[in-house]
C-alpha cells in the first residue's frame, strides 16, 4: 500500500463544532509554529453557528447554506455526507477532521 501524505500547506476541513473544533484549530496552529508548516483550517457550520468562535478562528469559513445538499434528507448538515463531501470539495480541502461524537461515528 502506497502510504499518502499530506502537503505542508494543505487545507482541513472540520466537520464539527464548538469546543471540539477549537480545541482542534489550536492544535494546528500549535503544530504550524513547530514544524513550520501552513496547514490552515476550514470550519463549516450552520447559519445559528455562523458568529460562533470556532467559525472566527478557522482561517476559513464556509456556511453549510453555500454547498448543495443533494437528495440527502438528512436532520442536520452535519450528518449529510453528500453535503459534507461537495463542501469539502469546494474549499479544496485535502484532509478532513471530524472530531468526536456523533459526526465521526
Amino acid at each position: 500500500m502506497k502510504r499518502r501524505t499530506m502537503s505542508r500547506d494543505a487545507r482541513i476541513g472540520i466537520v464539527n463544532r464548538g469546543e471540539p473544533a477549537m480545541r482542534f484549530i489550536r492544535a494546528v496552529k500549535e503544530y504550524n509554529a513547530e514544524h513550520g508548516t501552513e496547514l490552515s483550517t476550514v470550519a463549516f457550520f450552520v447559519a445559528e453557528e455562523g458568529e460562533a468562535l470556532f467559525t472566527k478562528e478557522a482561517d476559513y469559513a464556509v456556511p453549510f447554506s453555500d454547498v448543495p445538499a443533494g437528495e440527502s434528507k438528512a436532520a442536520t448538515p452535519y450528518l449529510n455526507h453528500e453535503q459534507l463531501l461537495a463542501g469539502l470539495q469546494q474549499a479544496s480541502c485535502s484532509a478532513v477532521w471530524p472530531g468526536w461524537g456523533f459526526v465521526s461515528e
